[in-house]
């Protein structure tokens, strides 16, 4: 029997899944994507540009609550961040979903050392706040990201990268 814990992360993921794919299909003429049974990324996405050049994504895609300044940063977790750059042949991207705004963190062109790396204390799992374990994690600042309007996708700022 299925968990009531897995079928609200299941709904918050294909919500979430929706949201990436709606906005790249403004971006690009044609997205073909699949979902890895690994679950360690999201999404991996082909992505067609007018001229039918392909670009292929490796995409972690995260909801956060609250509004795109409310920290000093976005967490991302090393694990996660390792698997996403392992293959070369996709270009890596963190996809945040915030209350105003979409901020797409294209980790190929991030310096990851020059980012700060702590260890957090998190839930163990999404939307199991009753454990909580440490984590290595990543502080992304937003100016890393090229942000968007989270209504119409129009493009708010570019990333700024080391």
């Amino acid at each position: 029997m299925v968990s009531e814990l897995k079928r609200k992360i299941d709904k918050q993921e294909r919500k979430d899944l929706k949201k990436c794919i709606d906005f790249l299909q403004t971006k690009f003429s044609e997205i073909k994507y699949i979902i890895p049974e690994n679950i360690k990324s999201d999404v991996n996405v082909t992505a067609t540009t007018k001229n039918n050049n392909d670009y292929y994504y490796n995409i972690e895609i995260k909801e956060r609550y609250c509004y795109s300044y409310t920290y000093t940063d976005t967490i991302l977790e090393v694990d996660k961040y390792n698997y996403l750059i392992q293959d070369t042949t996709k270009i890596p991207i963190y996809f945040i979903i915030f209350k105003d705004c979409i901020a797409v963190f294209n980790l190929s062109k991030i310096d990851i050392n020059k980012v700060e790396k702590r260890k957090q204390l998190m839930n163990k799992t999404t939307f199991n706040s009753d454990e909580k374990i440490e984590k290595n994690v990543y502080g992304l600042t937003t100016d890393l990201a090229t942000t968007f309007n989270i209504n119409n996708y129009n493009k708010i700022k570019n990333a700024v990268y080391q």
